[in-house]
């Protein structure tokens, strides 16, 4: 099954979605324009229908007593921006029970043959 992404520019916006979509991930940005970021964590992990969604939260904030907090809240990784890639693509792996986003075996890059020019 091909991964799909549904957005949100808002949380209330995005419980409603999560709800009626129930995806495998809910990756999670702190700044929102309606309500606190740490605040849809906690209706996350408090509906009964959402509460096994793994929360990624990717945000510019990196205070060690936020990051603290929401992964005590039960958020499943914490990535600040700018994301590092691999790792974003290494959490989504294991969130989703790996094999879903991150080849098991990247292609090799070499240089090309000198000898052929």
């Amino acid at each position: 099954m091909k991964p799909r992404l549904i957005s949100a520019a808002r949380g209330a916006q995005g419980l409603k979605l999560a709800r009626e979509h129930r995806p495998a991930l809910l990756p999670l940005d702190l700044r929102l324009p309606d309500m606190p970021g740490e605040d849809v964590v906690g209706a996350v992990l408090a509906d009964p229908i959402l509460r096994s969604t793994p929360v990624v939260i990717l945000t510019a904030g990196a205070e060690t007593a936020s990051i603290k907090r929401l992964l005590a809240l039960g958020a499943r990784a914490y990535l600040a921006k700018p994301l590092d890639i691999v790792q974003f693509l290494t959490v989504v792996d294991g969130c989703l029970g790996g094999g879903h986003l991150w080849p098991v075996a990247r292609p090799q890059i070499t240089a090309p043959d000198s000898a052929s020019r």
